[in-house]
């Protein structure tokens, strides 16, 4: 998509510089407005490009439920106490 450029007033002690001028000329003549109400300095810049960040895909990714897991007898019946995690008496 194609921007087309623009200018802004600019008046470096307030910084508050937002509205776009479509040509140097009523960037200029605005500029011009500014300095007589406030008698404070202004430039007109020209913007000349836009930086702006890639915009990414979103990925979605299903999850899958882990393997299952046989159990083989001595699994099962073997003394696995000492793998048990404590008790919360306050449970």
């Amino acid at each position: 998509m194609e921007e087309q450029e623009f200018f802004m007033v600019w008046e470096p002690s307030s910084g508050r510089t937002q509205y776009r001028h479509a040509s140097e000329e009523a960037a200029t003549i605005e500029a011009q407005r500014l300095c007589r109400q406030t008698d404070h300095v202004f430039y007109v810049l020209k913007a000349v490009g836009r930086v702006a960040p890639a915009i990414k895909p979103i990925e979605v990714f299903k999850l899958v439920p882990p393997p299952q897991i046989e159990a083989k007898d001595e699994d099962i019946f073997s003394d696995s106490s000492q793998d048990e995690m404590p008790v919360n008496p306050d449970r």
